[in-house]
């Protein structure tokens, strides 16, 4: 049951990471499509090299914090920032949607997957998938900023400091 819990708690890191560089990519490819139009066929491919440097950082990030235990469990579901950081991320892709689409939010869903279609190696997938991996992305990426994976209960904080 232990092994299941460690791979769950795995699964969530991996999730949150892959989401943030999902958002990454998506900015870079957006951005770099509205300052160099000439690339639109180009930087899409930026958005699936965002995910998958999400997913290894996040299988970094989760094997250095467990080998080392360079941070508890218990004490990284009360100090990790998770939300500021999903917050800040959010401010960073409506700021790189708003500059090159502006508010219409149609653009905002419909030229992103533009990119992805007229892309050189990605256009044989089919709209279809990009649009269910976008989304199977976006939702697990969210989910698992709200979800807690269940910790080790053998491990202890350190008493805290009494107010004086």
């Amino acid at each position: 049951m232990k092994k299941l819990h460690l791979l769950w708690r795995a699964v969530v890191f991996v999730t949150r990471d892959m989401f943030i560089g999902f958002i990454i990519g998506v900015c870079a490819a957006v951005l770099l499509s509205k300052v160099n139009p000439g690339t639109h066929r180009v930087v899409a491919l930026l958005i699936p090299v965002g995910v998958l440097a999400g997913i290894f950082k996040g299988i970094t990030k989760f094997i250095f914090l467990n080998i080392f235990s360079a941070l508890p469990s218990k004490g990284n579901r009360y100090n990790y920032p998770k939300f500021k950081l999903l917050i800040l991320w959010g401010f960073l892709l409506f700021g790189a949607l708003s500059f090159s689409y502006g508010l219409n939010l149609k653009l905002w869903f419909s030229e992103p997957s533009r990119l992805l279609m007229e892309n050189i190696f990605l256009s044989s997938w089919g709209t279809n998938m990009w649009v269910v991996l976008a989304g199977l992305i976006s939702t697990a990426g969210i989910l698992a900023h709200f979800y807690e994976p269940p910790y080790n209960e053998d491990e202890f904080l350190p008493p805290e400091a009494e107010a004086e």
